[in-house]
């Protein structure tokens, strides 16, 4: 209960009171008036009658003239301020409302200008920040697709490496199982290990046998080359030493011509002539040092030397180059008369071919001591 409730409350008990004592006794009269007609009237009531008609008056005369009367006891009473005060703070109340009233009007006018205001700004904030993050979204997004694209190549990184691992895995069993063959392997290969020396002791002996061989068939082939080439070119002091290196797994050989300054010639440098008379003497060298007796063919053979290399040519080379050689030359052009005649001798059979229809030829067997007037021959009835 507020402050001015309790005290109107409390004005409104000091009239009920006042009203009560009044009503009480004008109840006590009323009673006592009825009571008194009936006795002077001599009339006769039972107890029970008369209590009920006399709490029915009583019911009646609160109901109609004092039903605004409240019973003491309902109100407790803290003030006791005079009807004046009670008034004058009633008034105060109703200032302070009214006062109050205009006050909260106002304050609800500003709090709704203010909060339209404060919408304003945070629309205007809204904007300036949707401009922004504008272009710190564009910054996100770029970032983003870049963080994908890393993501993609990661993983397929990833894939890569999975599948390494996969066949390193495999690799890896697949080493594991040799290594368990290799241990019952090395097992046994320790049963067999004075085997495996001794077979050690001939592979090495083996071995120094090859090398020392290969390094006299070196040597045997530089020595050859040498005396090939000086017997080949007239220039005798043209090549002074003749070296040869072979690779070690004897695929290759490389021959270097040295001067006699020791400087190497280049092949490159030397006439067509020159180059033929090297590749003659190689061919030579290598037949020698082979020792198989197989047949040589040369086409051309005297194609491109001048006359004192052909004569070294007819007479050191194409006799011993072989137990057998066959030549093919161009007779008259590439084979003169003169120089037929110097290789003669060691001539066993000579054959031409004869073109005797078209796209048809056959070799026609003619004694070697009558070659040039056979091809004469020949040469005449196809005119």
């Amino acid at each position: 209960m507020t402050l001015k409730e309790q005290v109107v409350a409390e004005a409104s008990a000091k009239k009920n009171h006042f009203a009560a004592k009044v009503y009480k006794d004008k109840r006590k009269q009323f009673l006592d008036d009825f009571a008194r007609g009936i006795a002077e009237k001599g009339l006769y009531l039972p107890r029970e009658d008369r209590n009920f008609i006399e709490q029915e008056i009583e019911n009646l005369i609160q109901k109609h003239f004092f039903s605004e009367v409240e019973r003491e006891d309902d109100i407790e009473i803290f003030h006791e301020w005079e009807d004046q005060f009670v008034r004058e703070l009633e008034s105060i109340i109703q200032k302070l409302r009214s006062s109050f009233r205009v006050d909260f009007s106002k304050l609800h006018a500003e709090d709704k200008t203010l909060r339209t205001e404060l919408d304003r700004i945070r629309r205007r904030i809204r904007e300036a920040e949707s401009k922004v993050e504008s272009e710190y979204l564009k910054t996100l997004k770029a970032k983003k697709e870049k963080a994908r694209t890393y993501k993609k190549e990661f993983q397929g990184r990833k894939e890569d490496l999975i599948a390494k691992n996969t066949k390193v895995e495999s690799e890896l069993k697949s080493l594991r199982q040799k290594k368990t063959d290799l241990l019952v392997k090395i097992q046994v290969s320790e049963k067999n290990r004075p085997k495996d020396l001794t077979l050690k002791g001939l592979v090495d002996d083996v071995t120094q046998n090859i090398t020392r061989i290969k390094e006299e068939k070196k040597k045997s082939l530089e020595e050859s080359m040498l005396i090939s080439l000086n017997d080949l070119m007239h220039k005798k002091s043209f090549v002074h030493r003749v070296t040869v290196d072979i690779s070690p797994e004897g695929e290759y050989i490389d021959i270097n011509l040295l001067d006699e300054n020791e400087n190497i010639i280049d092949r490159n440098a030397l006439s067509m002539g020159e180059r033929q008379l090297y590749a003659s003497a190689l061919l030579k060298s290598l037949v020698d040092e082979s020792d198989i007796e197989f047949p040589v063919f040369i086409d051309s053979p005297m194609q491109k030397f001048d006359v004192d290399h052909s004569e070294n040519i007819i007479e050191q080379f194409y006799p011993n180059v072989s137990h057998q050689v066959i030549l093919f030359p161009l007779l008259g052009k590439e084979v003169t008369r003169s120089e037929y005649d110097l290789l003669l001798p060691k001539v066993e059979s000579t054959y031409l071919i004869d073109n005797y229809a078209k796209n048809k030829s056959r070799l026609v067997a003619v004694k070697p001591g009558e070659l040039f007037q056979e091809f004469e021959k020949m040469t005449h009835a196809v005119n």
